[in-house]
This record gives C-alpha cells, structure tokens and sequence, in this order.
C-alpha cells in the first residue's frame, strides 16, 4: 500500500500534468480562433472549384461527341456522294 507521501507525490505530479495540457488546449483554442476564418474560406473556395470542375468536364464531354458525330457525318456524307 503506497504512504502517504507517495500518494502526495503522485497527485503532485497529476497536477503538473495536467496544468500542462489545460495550457496546451488554451493556446490550441487561441490558435483555431486565429486560422478558422481563413481555413473556412479555403473551403469555400474548394467547393467553387468543385463546381467548375463539373462545368468544365461536362463541357468537355459535350464538346468531344459533337466533334466526333461531326466527324461521324463528314465521313459518311463523303461516302454518300
């Protein structure tokens, strides 16, 4: 069974501890409340740029079967005359 004063001593070093991760969450709080807002327009920006991308895939898409039928039919109106 521990003596007293290794239980003194166990419950000094507890509180050491954790002073040191109150302190730690204290400054990480800080820090979010500092990179939050430019962390949310960052994704905000993503999100557009998802957009965008779908845009532009589809564009792309579009724009390769109207060549392709366009091709398609030059060929085959050639073979017809």
């Amino acid at each position: 069974m521990p003596t007293p004063d290794e239980i003194s001593r166990r419950f000094d070093a507890q509180d050491e501890t954790l002073s040191k991760i109150l302190q730690g969450m204290a400054e990480h709080r800080e820090y979010h409340k500092l990179t939050d807002p430019g962390v949310s327009e960052v994704v905000d920006m993503l999100k557009g740029a998802k957009a965008v991308k779908v845009v532009i895939t589809w564009a792309v898409g579009i724009t390769a079967t109207c060549a392709g039928a366009w091709a398609w039919l030059g060929d085959h109106i050639r073979l017809l005359k």
